[in-house]
């Protein structure tokens, strides 16, 4: 068999394992969303359960992320990178950066807004997606975030084979949240009267061992920008 054809049944093998692996976290996280009952924003009770879906909106007038890979402004970030292994005839990709990151932001329906704080579980779509090869080099940006936590990107004479997915949630995107409720006054109405103030709801992290049962951490809010999931 022409070494190309091995290379090339080798790096199929490494893309269906990826996805695969990808999925089934994915697959989890949208699974345990669907514990939860779909409600507006307005209509949640104290202490309940739920899940929320709305347009996100940053709390200040600036993005209070911004994600490593791609640059673009954003409430919370997931970064996936694998390196390549070659090990004689059977080499494999192997994930060597998993990381995400997650600030306050509040989602807005047609009813209501709800404050999204907390250790995020996100499953979000990786739009953004790059590699590096042989003759290709990765990005600045790339080299530096790999850098920081300790990966080079080349190896004794070339590059090393590496590739990321990104994925963000972006203000005007659709997302949805489970958590636990919690109703609170609405710091924008500070100064007004106690009985003239509104509420505004504030998702707190679940605690639920149902999430334990799917290999999920307890202590976390659940989030999606997958469209389906803001659908009864």
């Amino acid at each position: 068999m022409p070494p190309f054809v091995l290379i090339l049944i080798l790096g199929a093998f490494g893309v269906m394992a990826f996805l695969v692996w990808w999925f089934r976290r994915d697959a989890a996280i949208k699974r345990a969303l669907r514990l939860y009952p779909l409600q507006r924003i307005a209509e949640v009770s104290e202490g309940d359960m739920v899940r929320v879906s709305g347009r996100l909106v940053y709390e200040g007038e600036e993005a209070p992320l911004q994600a490593p890979l791609s640059g673009r402004g954003c409430a919370a970030w997931r970064v996936l990178v694998q390196e390549y292994e070659n090990r004689g005839r059977h080499g494999r990709w192997k994930t060597i950066v998993d990381e995400s990151e997650a600030s306050a932001f509040l989602l807005e329906d047609e009813s209501g807004v709800a404050w999204v704080k907390g250790a995020l579980e996100i499953a979000t779509d990786l739009d953004a997606r790059e590699g590096t090869g042989l003759f290709r080099g990765p990005s600045p940006e790339l080299e530096e975030f790999l850098l920081q936590r300790g990966h080079g990107t080349k190896g004794w004479i070339f590059n090393k084979r590496i590739r990321y997915r990104e994925g963000a949630f972006e203000a005007g995107e659709t997302v949805t949240v489970a958590g636990t409720a919690h109703w609170e006054l609405d710091p924008s109405q500070v100064g007004q009267g106690y009985r003239d103030a509104g509420k505004r709801l504030r998702l707190e992290p679940l605690v639920d061992g149902r999430l334990m049962a799917r290999s999920l951490p307890d202590g976390r809010l659940l989030a999606t920008d997958d469209p389906s999931l803001a659908r009864r």
